[in-house]
């Protein structure tokens, strides 16, 4: 299997939140590949995070038959968001390649 896109979004509930997160896709313990993704809720819309990012990875990420990739998000900073920090969804594509 060959990952090759990936999209993230950081949300939340409440409209005052704002954090960020790092997303890390480990494969057998190791780790290929890391984003990060956050909110804001500056009032003069400055943010220094992006709340949806979209990666087309050009090589892609292989994983190797039988082996599940793992994703975690972990949450590096967080303030006023529901539930205690802000969520994050994703979406892979890729495609299933033989040797």
């Amino acid at each position: 299997m060959v990952i090759t896109d990936v999209i993230l979004t950081g949300s939340d509930t409440q409209n005052q939140c704002f954090g960020n997160s790092r997303i890390t896709i480990n494969v057998g313990g190791d780790t290929f590949a890391s984003f990060a993704v956050g909110v804001s809720s500056d009032s003069r819309d400055w943010t220094m995070w992006s709340s949806q990012m979209v990666s087309a990875l050009r090589s892609g990420i292989r994983i190797s038959p039988g082996v599940v990739p793992e994703i975690q998000a972990q949450s590096l900073y967080e303030s006023s968001c529901g539930g205690g920090e802000m969520d994050v969804e994703y979406t892979l594509s890729g495609y299933y390649a033989q040797p």
